[in-house]
């Protein structure tokens, strides 16, 4: 198997452009273009393609996800298992050169906690295993587009179809990085601005994760239960309403 090409992608789902609070983060990652490595941003109509040319059966768990979310953790996985190099998220911003991180290596990741993976960045020769058990997964399972997207398609998932291929292979193809090499700033606390470079939490680190979570909208109906459960709190409000209306009537008389 080759090693990680020098290849960056990001994805775009939506529709409309990248939003300029993103263009910052995404010129971080373009200039790796000077020094030979390829850039692309990815989007919705040629990522669904891809997955219908070469794992058809993904294309139902695409079109069915719910949320911007779910669709991009399948098109890292075909894109990099198609044509292998390095993913990163949108709001993902190089603050460090990566070059040497990558090179010689087959695949690469990093801890987001002790006992899970992130999958905001990954390094991944092409047709890499642990991608098609990404990829194949659904073939012959339900996929549940309702499911919280990091359990049926995200982080949860990819780690534990990691863990299968480590279980049953060797390690010599797999480079895990520490989380503070990729996310020194934990979802819990969120950055606001350029990080101060000088400060010392940021020492050893070479990307930040701006943890945005807009880009997960919703891209279709609220799920039965969420529906199931407004209608249940609009009924006891106007219930409320209606006794209240009653209560107070009656006590005029």
């Amino acid at each position: 198997m080759d090693c990680i090409p020098k290849k960056i992608h990001q994805i775009w789902i939506q529709e409309e452009e990248l939003p300029d609070k993103f263009k910052d983060c995404q010129r971080s990652w373009q200039k790796y273009q000077d020094r030979g490595w390829e850039y692309k941003l990815w989007h919705g109509t040629e990522i669904r393609q891809m997955l219908k040319e070469h794992f058809p059966h993904t294309v139902n768990c695409y079109d069915s996800a719910r949320s911007h979310s779910s669709r991009s953790n399948f098109a890292r996985y075909i894109i990099l298992y198609l044509h292998g190099g390095i993913y990163v998220d949108t709001d993902m911003k190089s603050i460090r050169d990566i070059d040497h991180l990558f090179e010689d290596r087959k695949f690469v990741v990093c801890k987001e906690t002790p006992h899970q993976l992130c999958t905001c960045i990954i390094g991944s020769a092409a047709k890499h295993s642990i991608l098609e058990r990404c990829l194949s997964y659904y073939q012959n399972r339900h996929y549940d587009p309702y499911q919280m997207s990091y359990l049926a398609s995200g982080p949860v998932f990819f780690s534990k179809r990691f863990g299968d291929y480590i279980r049953e292979n060797n390690q010599d193809d797999i480079t895990v990085y520490d989380t503070h090499v990729f996310l020194p700033v934990s979802f819990q606390g969120r950055v606001d601005m350029d990080p101060d470079m000088s400060d010392p939490s940021l020492k050893g680190a070479y990307t930040i994760h701006y943890w945005d979570y807009s880009w997960k909208k919703s891209v279709g109906n609220i799920s039965p239960m969420n529906a199931w459960i407004i209608t249940v709190l609009i009924f006891l409000a106007a219930a409320f309403l209606v006794w209240g209306i009653y209560y107070s009537v009656r006590c005029r008389k």
